[in-house]
């Protein structure tokens, strides 16, 4: 212990205890507050909603030919929503921009489009493109097979 300074009193300052309890208060402050403040970044939301799609989009494929009868997966672009017989409504990302091309135009209603399964396994085909920020992905569904194949590229980081 050191003795006072002439013209301090003893009392002056902070003591190590209170300002480690200042410290701790506002760490947990920050703690609890860094997930409200942060999105996850665009490219790892739209991975989860290209993979959400596209596991409802094989989902319907393999009931379709385990029911052994045509299902449909409906995309409804404008709402962002998808469902099917087999699987239960799913939404989107709301800033997620979507795009939706289907090989029979038969299958298009307004802002909706339908992709079927047949029993044989093979589908009407069909691209489904995803946006956000600077996160493309695409989802491609073979006609002659009914098989889901995706891709995300980064156009920011040139991937």
């Amino acid at each position: 212990m050191t003795a006072p300074r002439p013209g301090r009193s003893p009392e002056a300052g902070f003591s190590l205890i209170e300002i480690l309890v200042a410290v701790a208060i506002v760490a947990g402050i920050a703690l609890l507050a860094a997930p409200l403040l942060r999105r996850p970044p665009a490219e790892l939301q739209l991975r989860a909603d290209l993979g959400r799609l596209a596991a409802a989009l094989r989902t319907t494929r393999a009931a379709a030919m385990m029911r052994n009868e045509p299902l449909g997966l409906v995309l409804d672009v404008e709402h962002r929503r998808f469902a099917s017989p087999a699987v239960p409504q799913g939404a989107l990302d709301p800033r997620t921009e979507i795009s939706l091309q289907v090989a029979d135009p038969a299958e298009r209603a307004g802002s909706s489009g339908r992709i079927r399964f047949f029993p044989s396994g093979r589908s009407t085909g069909g691209r489904i493109r995803l946006r956000l920020g600077a996160a493309e992905g695409r989802l491609d569904v073979v006609w002659a097979t009914g098989q889901v194949f995706s891709e995300v590229a980064n156009r920011a980081a040139g991937r």
